[in-house]
């Protein structure tokens, strides 16, 4: 009975006491029922209460993880901001260390060159002492010999201080060039320069006075292709050359240039052709009188040359 009791008076308190007043009456056992259902109640609302706050604890803990989570987002965009920035700066350095040491490379080359450009140099001024020395006793024949060689060379020279002047370059391709129409050839190495008169950046020579100069060029070309260049005086054909399958072109020439006339080697115009390295050559020399007499296939390591006066 007590046990229906309490069941009455937790889920439907009011019913409940209408049934112990009405039933029950005055009996003790039944107050002590009563009171225990009220400590109940108190222990239920208690329970709520602290549901409640739970409730709002675990609201509050929720809340408190989203914001969590939504800083953590931030701090983790912002760190792959930073990543790939950092990334990017990385990248930035070593592109720039790759130009470091393309920059040491050539600055080597360069070296090496100036050193190859330096030793040509005093190989020059060996050459041009000689030269002189050679000048000096040929001022010393006699009067009927200067005679004999102004009537051999009057054609050629006209006896003034310039035809003493020494003026000889030698210059070679160091790699394949693919020439497209009228490309002119730099025979970028040079090997002879006395003078000064070859600008191997542009591949021209400049003739310093005027005079009759010997002209000798030549360029080889690939298996089954065929090569045709030219020598050109200010802009305008002199002669032709042709080569095919690994032959060789070439021409020597004597040509009367003024002060400043120009003389370089160029393609034809018409399509592209390569060009073979080592076996192409050019050679001014100034004065005729020193005639350099050069072999097809001289190479650059051993031209073969000599001079006859």
């Amino acid at each position: 009975m007590a046990l229906i009791l309490l069941l009455v008076f937790f889920f439907y308190p009011g019913q409940a006491d209408v049934m112990i007043g009405g039933t029950v009456g005055q009996d003790g056992d039944l107050r002590l029922v009563l009171e225990e259902l009220q400590y109940l109640r108190a222990e239920v609302k208690h329970i709520k209460d602290d549901f409640r706050k739970l409730e709002t604890d675990n609201t509050n803990l929720l809340q408190e993880n989203a914001k969590m989570k939504q800083k953590f987002e931030t701090e983790n965009k912002h760190l792959l901001q930073q990543n790939t920035k950092m990334k990017k700066q990385i990248d930035s350095v070593q592109s720039v260390n790759e130009v470091l040491i393309n920059d040491v490379y050539y600055i080597k080359k360069e070296n090496k060159d100036l050193k190859t450009k330096i030793n040509a140099i005093v190989s020059n001024q060996n050459q041009t002492k000689r030269l002189h020395n050679h000048n000096k006793h040929s001022n010393n024949m006699t009067h009927e010999q200067f005679e004999t060689n102004h009537v051999m060379n009057k054609d050629f020279l006209t006896p003034t201080p310039a035809a003493h002047m020494l003026i000889a370059f030698t210059a070679i391709l160091s790699k394949d060039v693919i020439l497209g129409p009228l490309q002119t050839v730099e025979y970028d190495k040079v090997l002879t320069n006395i003078g000064h008169a070859y600008d191997s950046r542009h591949g021209h020579f400049t003739a310093p006075i005027h005079g009759v100069y010997i002209i000798a060029a030549t360029s080889c070309s690939y298996d089954g292709n065929v090569l045709r260049t030219e020598i050109v005086h200010n802009g305008v054909q002199v002669v032709a050359m042709y080569a095919a399958d690994w032959d060789m072109g070439g021409h020597t020439i004597f040509v009367e240039l003024n002060k400043d006339d120009m003389i370089w080697v160029r393609h034809l115009n018409e399509g592209q052709q390569t060009i073979h390295s080592k076996l192409g050559t050019c050679i001014v020399h100034f004065p005729v009188r020193y005639l350099a007499v050069f072999k097809t296939r001289s190479t650059s390591e051993n031209p073969d040359y000599m001079l006859i006066n």
